[in-house]
């Protein structure tokens, strides 16, 4: 059956097409062999171990310099504190993600 818009404009070169397994917006967030969820947590994974390490170095190269320490501590605390949210954001589109029904964001 063609719509209104169909018969507008003509049809839609593009009904048919797509990437992959990839047919809708929720297919483009957790399949299609790059999940974007997935990928976001990586990321966030990777900025933690990048703020972990920095403060590490940060801390070990301070000599005893108070506030280098201090510096150091900070952005520790504020890695642990990101790396808390982040799980905790994660477990929570776990969560929506199989009470809608959606593929869950681990591949299960």
């Amino acid at each position: 059956m063609e719509s209104q818009l169909d018969k507008i404009i003509g049809a839609n070169p593009a009904k048919n097409f797509q990437i992959g397994n990839v047919n809708t917006i929720t297919d483009l967030l957790t399949k299609g062999g790059f999940n974007i969820i997935n990928f976001v947590f990586f990321i966030a994974g990777l900025f933690f171990l990048f703020n972990l390490i920095s403060a590490a170095w940060e801390y070990i190269t301070s000599y005893g310099d108070q506030k280098r320490i201090q510096g150091a501590s900070t952005r520790l605390t504020n890695a642990f504190f990101g790396i808390v949210i982040v799980l905790g954001s994660f477990l929570l589109v776990t969560i929506f993600t199989s009470v809608l029904g959606i593929q869950s964001p681990l591949g299960n």
